[in-house]
């Protein structure tokens, strides 16, 4: 079932792009994420450091990452992204300290980038190495230079967590 709250989608953008510190429902993210414009791997993703963010949905793993790692670590300065730097090659888990040092975390191995067809769409998506896990990606916005990504992280194609990731 993916009717969700019945909150216009409009709606559901602006307040994920305001960074409302609100837990979202699954079908509201499911609804968005099937209305957004696909991505490409190559002329999009890689080659680039992307800033993340958790959205909640108070039923996720990454719930628990965000309130037991996330939140915490934002108080000493440190955020998280990812980094893909090339088809091959990447971060799916880098911490940054005040955006001037950069640490990969190694814990989950590198990650490949690839189009790959999910939900009906052919969009970017990042493959783990070692893990059953894919991250799906689309278009959230690109304005005025900043383009946000609206994200799904997946185990063997059931959604694990949601969040975004700015350029």
């Amino acid at each position: 079932d993916v009717s969700g709250s019945g909150k216009p989608l409009d709606a559901l953008k602006a307040e994920i792009l305001a960074q409302a510190d609100i837990a979202f429902t699954e079908a509201d993210l499911v609804r968005l994420y099937d209305s957004l414009p696909a991505v490409s791997a190559r002329d999009d993703l890689i080659g680039r450091t992307w800033s993340g963010r958790i959205l909640r949905t108070n039923r996720s793993v990454l719930d628990l990452a965000e309130w037991a790692v996330v939140r915490p670590l934002s108080w000493l300065g440190f955020a998280w992204g990812k980094r893909y730097r090339t088809d091959d090659k990447g971060d799916p888990l880098l911490f940054n300290w005040q955006r001037k040092v950069f640490m990969p975390v190694p814990l989950w191995g590198n990650v490949g980038m690839t189009d790959i067809r999910w939900r009906g769409d052919t969009t970017a998506t990042m493959n783990y190495d070692h893990q059953p896990w894919k991250d799906y990606f689309k278009l959230l916005s690109n304005e005025n230079g900043k383009v946000v990504l609206l994200g799904v992280w997946t185990h063997k194609h059931i959604a694990g967590g949601w969040f975004t990731l700015t350029l």
